[in-house]
């Protein structure tokens, strides 16, 4: 016999159209529960899932399964297959790409496009692309990562230096062709080296056979300082070591040859130039004089303490009063002297004895 509830259990639905009287009619088979309707679920038995109110066993082609409620909901397009709200597995036409999970319309940086899906690029690149026409399997860089610059000789190549004649440019990363005078170049207009018969200066080429003033050749470039090596004012180059008649002046662990000592300075007995201290000058023109014999010929060496002008030196500008004693003569003789060389802070005079 039939009787009266407030609500229909589970598996009917409330039947209000053909009688005066609602009465609970059964749901279809695979409903657990409906409304309205037999066939107009709200929720399903096992194994059955619910897509559009309609129970079935497989979501199919456009829609997903979330299984924490055991529904069927459409894939967003452009995706033509899902496996969540916002994961593709495949697209709604060629036009689209598929790139983890993403119908995109091109392959973002870092990847390039085949067979309608996106692959990582080469890790040196930034961007690539496939060119089949070079390389059918791997990928060509059309841009490098930073550190890394394009090469100009071989296509997609990035490389972490360019060559020898070569810069990078670290905006466009390519390689560029250093212009001529410049050898190898750091930029468009910084040279790092130059063609024969160019001299490099201040990160310039210049067309000079002489360094500037306060700058010293060496290996063809121009340099402020010679480090370890010798400042030669005289051929602004740097050398190895000062020759006669220059002398020597060290000043914050750099090293000059000069011709003369600067102001306040001395020169030693090794043609370095000292500066003065206390009473160091003070008898800087002192002479030493020795006396020997040459083949027979007696010489006088006249030796200053620091190196004077001693080239405008002559007979008629020099008086010398000498001994006999001082040459062991066995009388007293006069002496005649001709000056016969002078050399940096020295002079020899030959002596005639009459």
């Amino acid at each position: 016999m039939g009787s009266c509830k407030s609500s229909c259990p589970s598996g009917y639905f409330v039947n209000e159209s053909n009688s005066a009287i609602p009465f609970c009619q059964t749901c279809s088979a695979d409903c657990l529960k409906c409304v309205t309707s037999s066939t107009y679920c709200t929720s399903c038995n096992a194994t059955m899932y619910l897509k559009n109110n309609t129970c079935v066993s497989n979501c199919g082609d456009g829609y997903y399964l979330d299984m924490t409620i055991y529904a069927c909901f459409i894939c967003v397009s452009p995706c033509n297959t899902c496996s969540a709200v916002s994961t593709c597995t495949s697209c709604q036409n060629s036009s689209y790409i598929l790139y983890f999970g993403q119908c995109l319309t091109s392959c973002p940086d870092g990847t390039y496009s085949a067979n309608s899906s996106c692959f990582s690029c080469p890790n040196s690149c930034l961007t690539c692309y496939l060119n089949s026409s070079i390389n059918s399997t791997n990928a060509l860089c059309n841009k490098c990562i930073v550190g890394l610059y394009m090469s100009s000789t071989e296509t997609g190549v990035c490389l972490s230096a360019c060559a020898t004649s070569e810069y990078g440019d670290i905006i466009t990363r390519n390689c560029y062709s250093c212009i001529s005078p410049c050898l190898s170049c750091s930029s468009a207009i910084g040279c790092l080296s130059c063609n024969a018969y160019y001299l490099l200066y201040q990160n310039q080429c210049l067309f000079i056979s002489r360094c500037p003033t306060n700058s010293y050749l060496l290996n063809q470039t121009c340099l402020a300082n010679c480090s370890s090596l010798w400042a030669d004012s005289a051929s602004a180059a740097c050398i190895a070591a000062c020759s006669p008649p220059s002398l020597k002046v060290i000043e914050n662990s750099y090293k000059f040859c000069v011709p003369t000592c600067p102001s306040n300075y001395y020169v030693d007995v090794n043609y370095i130039c000292q500066l003065c201290l206390g009473s160091v000058c003070d008898n800087l023109l002192s002479i030493s004089i020795d006396i020997k014999s040459i083949f027979n010929v007696l010489y006088a060496k006249m030796t200053f303490s620091q190196v004077l002008n001693l080239n405008v030196l002559n007979e008629s500008m020099m008086t010398v009063a000498i001994s006999s004693r001082s040459i062991r003569l066995l009388s007293e003789s006069s002496i005649d002297f001709t000056i016969s060389s002078i050399n940096l802070n020295a002079v020899w005079l030959q002596l005639t004895v009459n």
